[in-house]
């Protein structure tokens, strides 16, 4: 989470060393909250036996998640996902790719299925060279 943490401010960082007026400024802060909005009804938080674990983000209107595997449940359990909206909804760990330690893979994802049928928010993936602000 750390080096996580530390790669964002440095880019958030490097993005004002770049921004020469106020303008600029206020620019980037609108199209950070324009992403968030945007974002925000497909993050979940994962709840494993009551306890909150990890957010996760829905990446298909049928309910798959995408989330970290360091996660504390294994492939085939059944966890809770609480959504934007205050629901709570169950859903099962399908996959878990972590990385070998001995290696330099730095894997680290995991997906879990909401089992409940429904067309749920999600967000689309795509490349970082495609990304736009709109």
């Amino acid at each position: 989470k750390r080096r996580v943490s530390i790669r964002i401010l440095s880019a958030v960082f490097l993005l004002l060393m770049q921004l020469d007026s106020r303008a600029n400024v206020d620019e980037l802060q609108r199209l950070v909250f324009q992403a968030i909005e945007k974002v925000k009804p497909a993050v979940v938080l994962i709840v494993i036996d009551g306890n909150p674990q990890v957010s996760g983000t829905i990446v298909s209107s049928d309910g798959l998640v995408l989330t970290c595997a360091h996660l504390d449940a294994q492939e085939g359990q059944e966890v809770q996902i609480k959504l934007t909206d205050g629901k709570t909804v169950s859903g099962e760990v399908v996959s878990k790719l972590v990385r070998d330690a001995s290696s330099s893979d730095k894997r680290d994802l995991a997906a879990i299925q909401i089992l409940e049928k429904g067309n749920y928010p999600y967000v689309e993936l795509g490349r970082t060279a495609d990304a736009s602000p709109d």
